[in-house]
């Protein structure tokens, strides 16, 4: 959350193709706290969206 922000758009994807494959969507801060409940187990991707060409540096 500190380097790509609390407001990024985020997917946590676990197991593709697999039985029990599980994404997760929503903000930085929504997704980690989903996490701080149920830990990931096995192969994950992590997609992060693009910043906004009109967000600061």
């Amino acid at each position: 959350a500190t380097y790509f922000g609390e407001d990024r758009p985020i997917c946590v994807s676990r197991e593709l193709s697999k039985l029990h494959e599980e994404n997760v969507r929503g903000t930085v801060k929504e997704v980690i706290a989903h996490f701080e409940t149920k830990a990931p187990k096995g192969e994950i991707v992590v997609v992060v969206g693009g910043k906004d060409p009109k967000e600061k540096k």
